[in-house]
């Protein structure tokens, strides 16, 4: 789903917030499904991932010293269009692994938005951790 451009800093990270909420939910719902220990309990630490990310980005929200200028038009997000009918553990891994591409696309454009205000840290923490989960986890 694409939405419309965010003028203001604080609507962007507001909308960060959500996508890691849906994350959260996504990952707790899927972990519901599935049965066998090690999947479930991948999906289980991938929740808890995606609500540390969310805590951070609320931590964050009201730390803000210097803020971006500009607006910010983020990227496809299919999180809250998952249709969650005959999921098998591959249907699930795999829509895993496109939802995490969809985030790294996501905290790539939030790196450039936030190049040289002194906050791009948060941003590169949490695109690190999402290419560790992808790459050495899911896939």
């Amino acid at each position: 789903m694409q939405i419309k451009t965010l003028d203001d800093y604080r609507d962007a990270l507001k909308y960060a917030v959500q996508r890691e909420e849906d994350a959260v939910q996504f990952y707790q719902r899927m972990s519901e499904k599935v049965h066998q220990p090690d999947p479930k309990a991948l999906l289980k630490r991938l929740a808890i991932e995606e609500n540390a990310h969310k805590e951070m980005l609320v931590k964050f929200s009201s730390e803000v010293t210097s803020p971006p200028g500009g607006s910010f038009t983020p990227p496809a997000y299919s999180f809250g269009q998952v249709e969650e009918k005959d999921f098998t553990i591959e249907k699930i891994f795999q829509l895993a692994i496109e939802l995490e591409e969809e985030s790294l696309n996501f905290y790539a454009r939030f790196l450039v938005y936030f190049f040289k205000t002194g906050h791009e840290e948060i941003f590169r923490k949490i695109f690190e951790t999402k290419v560790k989960l992808l790459f050495n986890d899911i896939a």
